[in-house]
């Protein structure tokens, strides 16, 4: 027998036949508590009624001392990495939701990515989402780079939830989400260093010429001037 508000939930009496000595038998049994109860302390009883090899009935009571405890249902879903694929060296954006499908809040939720061997983590590869009450939800993002000597293929990358409950017991799961990476060869420095060189000879070529242009242009119209002056000089010298 349980108390109100609690019920025991289906059958609430069982028959066992025989019972030899030494021998055992299990009975389960469920009790429902609504969601009012949470965090309330209970007396029951539970009784059995048998009679031993001579005939005579006998009933033994056992008292039942019951605790009501939340539970904490943190489900993950909307998963997302961005870019996918991802290059070598390029930043990743994971996205993702909690929802609490339980009856109490769970505190101090964390979520964070696992170090792993292809991404570079950093301050926001784990974030602290705090506590998320029940029938709610928290959107969070973790971001990673992709590290430069990562090949082609797709990895798993694993994220793992930590929270408490209402009994501050702490629990922890993990989830893990799959990355493409597409590999993008990086020029050798030799080769960049000879194309930065390769580069001036021909800017200073240009400068080079654009003066001499510029320079013979300015002689031409110098010449030019002083061979008018020198006619308009002539006609004067004619007369004297």
């Amino acid at each position: 027998t349980v108390p109100d508000p609690l019920v025991v939930h289906g059958r609430n009496s069982w028959r066992i036949q025989y019972l030899d000595v030494g021998n055992s038998t299990t009975i389960d049994f469920v009790i429902y508590a609504p969601d009012a109860s949470i965090d309330s302390t209970y007396s029951g009883s539970f009784s059995i009624n048998y009679r031993d090899d001579y005939g005579e009935s006998h009933t033994d009571t056992f008292p039942l001392g019951l605790v009501v405890v939340g539970r904490v249902e943190l489900v993950l879903y909307g998963e997302m990495i961005r870019p996918q694929p991802a290059r070598n060296g390029s930043k990743v954006e994971i996205t993702a939701t909690l929802l609490n499908r339980g009856t109490v809040s769970a505190m101090y939720v964390n979520a964070s990515i696992v170090p792993n061997p292809i991404l570079r983590l950093t301050s926001e590869s784990t974030t602290y989402i705090g506590e998320i009450e029940e029938n709610s939800q928290s959107p969070f993002t973790l971001d990673a780079y992709v590290k430069d000597n990562v090949k082609n293929g797709t990895y798993p990358v694993v994220m793992k939830i930590t929270y408490r409950d209402d009994q501050y017991v702490d629990h922890v799961f993990n989830s893990t989400f799959y990355l493409t990476v597409v590999a993008v060869k990086t020029k050798h420095t030799a080769s960049q260093e000879t194309a930065v060189f390769s580069i001036l000879p021909s800017e200073q070529v240009f400068m080079l010429v654009t003066i001499v242009v510029v320079s013979a242009a300015i002689l031409i119209l110098y010449r030019r001037h002083l061979s008018r002056q020198e006619r308009s000089m002539q006609p004067g010298e004619a007369q004297r």
